[in-house]
């Protein structure tokens, strides 16, 4: 058994307790705060069918044509999770559970 400076100090207060640990708690950790549902402001529009036509394109490499989604609403939220009724998933890990926002108005004003 080696002694030395090092191992004399460690042990000073006494030989470590073993199985003198905490129990484990079971509250999950959140790390990211969850946020609500996110809502379309109330100067967005619904665009008109007879006069404006507004479609999303998705490209994905594996596919021959493009994905196609046209607007019925306000605008889109895109995000990874499948809890919200009428969003684009996107699935990949980095994206959040509603990631982004596509707005439609018709007006030229600060909406936000």
């Amino acid at each position: 058994m080696a002694y030395g400076a090092l191992v004399q100090q460690a042990f000073m207060s006494g030989p470590p307790a073993f199985g003198a640990r905490q129990p484990v708690s079971a509250d999950a950790r959140n790390i990211r705060d969850s946020l609500p549902e996110y809502q379309f402001p109330g100067k967005c529009t619904v665009p008109s069918k007879k006069d404006e036509f507004f479609t999303l394109f998705a490209f994905d490499p594996s596919v021959e044509t493009p994905l196609t989604m046209e607007l019925q609403g306000k605008g889109f939220v895109i995000g990874s999770s499948q809890n919200y009724d009428g969003q684009i998933l996107n699935r990949d890990k980095s994206v959040c559970a509603q990631h982004a926002a596509i707005l439609h108005c018709t007006r030229k004003e600060n909406y936000f």
